[in-house]
């Protein structure tokens, strides 16, 4: 820690009132009091209780000197079982203690436990961890490769690798065999775009869905408000009621669940408030299953993709493809670029305009986005139009 980063801690404990921790490195973070004072200390775990030790004063006691301490003290208390000198660590337990601390982060935790169960532990679960092996993975997985499942093995690989440094790293495990670069065995095909019509095709697309059985329920829902909010599918999917204003007319996605990593507000539309306003509010999330196995918890975020495949429409638009639509058609009108990447929640990769451009343009987005909004509307209505027009010349 350098001076420079001291001083804007201690001036922001001491703007603020209140004591900042910040840590430095695994188990070892210094406390800033709001006087000034920063002392450190190390944590460390033990039957299942949360240890602090303290270390000394900074900058009498050094990073270096606090590092020390740390290591020393850690020596001196059992923080986990020495497993590695047990006959047997399988690799299931690997992946089970894995778990426990990686549920607590993890955005998709339960789809990436889904592909451990699925993919990994049926053939590995019971063999010893130090006996596995990059190329026994690679060859297991070979019907993955033929099918073209890349992606899910570029997953599986990340998720090996990191299961594998927290074994080591947590001394669980230190006599094992590289399983690190897997990944480089399966290398990304080349990005393609999601599919999605043009706005002009939008009434098309309106259409086509118009005249199959309204049998989406929920789904169609989330598409709308796909549409009106221009958020991504697991956005929408995962939304709660609790992030709705509707007295200040805004939606706020928490940074966990957003890519940029930092909240995002979307003005709410006259149609988006009326579409959800319309809706009961039984459960936390605002699009519920109504599988009843899944009862209270959120639709997949792959359910209004599905949607588009059922009726027809696969390979024509995506869920993703929908704010392809509204990106065009807000760079067609004009709109300056700037507000409308806000619209879509883009983070600029401008490192000087991420400095200094903070605003979210809030009051801005709301013009922009109720006249998008306006014209899915107004494509909806036209294919309404032309359904009424085709049952017309049918009676």
């Amino acid at each position: 820690m350098t001076p420079i980063q001291f001083n804007a801690l201690a001036k922001k404990a001491k703007d603020t009132a209140k004591k900042i921790n910040h840590t430095v490195e695994q188990n070892l973070f210094i406390r800033i009091a709001p006087t000034g004072t920063a002392t450190w200390y190390a944590k460390a775990k033990q039957n299942n209780k949360t240890l602090n030790k303290c270390l000394g004063n900074y900058p009498a006691v050094s990073v270096a000197m606090a590092r020390q301490a740390k290591k020393e003290w850690i020596k001196t208390i059992s923080v986990i079982p020495d497993i590695s000198a047990n006959a047997s660590y399988t690799v299931r337990e690997a992946f089970n203690d894995w778990y426990d601390k990686k549920k607590l982060v993890a955005r998709s935790f339960e789809y990436m436990k889904l592909r451990v169960e699925r993919h990994i532990l049926p053939i590995f679960g019971d063999i010893q961890l130090k006996d596995l092996t990059a190329y026994a993975l690679i060859t297991a997985w070979k019907p993955l490769e033929d099918k073209g499942q890349v992606e899910t093995l570029r997953k599986l690989c990340d998720y090996v690798k990191d299961m594998a440094i927290f074994v080591q790293n947590t001394g669980r495990l230190e006599d094992m065999h590289d399983l690190t670069h897997i990944k480089v065995n399966y290398p990304r095909k080349q990005a393609e775009h999601l599919a999605a019509v043009t706005p002009k095709e939008l009434p098309e697309l309106f259409y086509a869905l118009e005249c199959k059985p309204r049998v989406y329920g929920v789904v169609w829902n989330a598409m709308l408000t796909q549409f009106y909010t221009l958020s991504r599918p697991g956005e929408i999917a995962e939304m709660k009621w609790d992030w709705i204003d509707f007295d200040n007319e805004v939606i706020r996605f928490p940074a966990e669940i957003m890519k940029t990593g930092r909240v995002h507000e979307v003005p709410m539309s006259k149609q988006l408030k009326i579409l959800l306003q319309s809706m009961p509010q039984v459960y936390d999330y605002v699009f519920v299953s109504d599988h009843t196995k899944h009862k209270g918890e959120p639709i997949n975020r792959e359910s209004v993709r599905l949607m588009f495949s059922k009726a027809g429409l696969g390979g024509i638009q995506t869920a993703h493809g929908i704010r392809s639509i509204g990106a065009t058609w807000l760079a067609e009108q004009g709109y300056r670029e700037d507000v409308a990447e806000m619209c879509l929640a883009h983070s600029s990769d401008n490192q000087v305009r991420k400095a200094y451009q903070r605003s979210d343009f809030l009051e801005k987005r709301r013009p922009l986005m109720q006249d998008w909004c306006d014209y899915v509307d107004q494509c909806r209505a036209e294919a309404h139009e032309k359904i009424r027009k085709e049952l017309t010349k049918q009676s």
